[in-house]
């Protein structure tokens, strides 16, 4: 059973929260049939530190999911790919188990996932962006036909929003002058997103605890 829930919840309105879709699903009892305790799945962007000397993190804790594609699965076979990769690579060069598991050799590991995901650090921008969003603003933007189709369902595949400034003005046209200044925050959530993704690019190629720990800091006050 997964419960989702915008910002924090204790564990008495999860289990209300269950007791709801237990009403609205009558097919779901109350017997564990596997499980049978809470855990907690962020939805957020990548980890900026997935590897540690002998770990690495694969799943819904190394980077954002997209719940409507089902992309945790997906993403986690890639995953698991890019570090297998890393790990065959290591022991084909001769280096030791201790060599091949060390942070240094799976830092590797951790560039592959940002290679991949890094759009994801500008989806997770635009997904707290939107929750910030008045109820009048969002109602601007699914009403004005300033998003098309194709926009929309990039938009719910976890793809971020390229539109440059020739785009932007034909988009402004559709919107009353009166109510061109709403659409600000807008502007500003794209372009904190394309700043987020550009950050998450620019990771470290080589392991150093220094340049990792800055990099990590600034990917995060870019996306927070």
């Amino acid at each position: 059973m997964l419960v989702g829930v915008v910002g924090k919840a204790d564990e008495a309105a999860l289990l209300k929260l269950q007791d709801e879709m237990r009403r609205d699903n009558v097919g779901v009892g109350d017997r564990a049939v596997i499980g049978g305790k809470m855990s907690f799945i962020p939805v957020r962007y990548p980890s900026t530190r997935a590897v540690a000397n002998g770990y690495a993190a694969i799943g819904d804790r190394a980077f954002l999911t997209i719940p409507m594609l089902g992309s945790g699965i997906a993403a986690s076979l890639d995953a698991a790919r890019m570090l297998t990769g890393v790990i065959a690579a290591a022991r084909a060069l001769g280096k030791s188990v201790e060599e091949t598991c060390s942070v240094a050799n799976l830092w590797n590991y951790q560039t592959a996932l940002f290679d991949a995901f890094a759009d994801h650090c500008g989806t997770d921008v635009m997904k707290r962006g939107v929750l910030r969003f008045s109820p009048e603003l969002l109602s601007l933007l699914l009403t004005s036909d300033l998003l098309d189709n194709d926009e929309m369902c990039a938009l719910a595949k976890g793809k971020t929003l390229d539109l440059p400034l020739g785009k932007l003005l034909k988009k402004a046209k559709k919107v009353k002058a009166s109510e061109l200044c709403k659409l600000l925050p807008v502007l500003g959530m794209l372009a904190k997103s394309k700043r987020a993704v550009k950050i998450a690019k620019a990771i470290p190629r080589e392991w150093d605890q220094r340049r990792a720990d800055a990099w990590a800091k600034r990917l995060r006050n870019a996306i927070i």
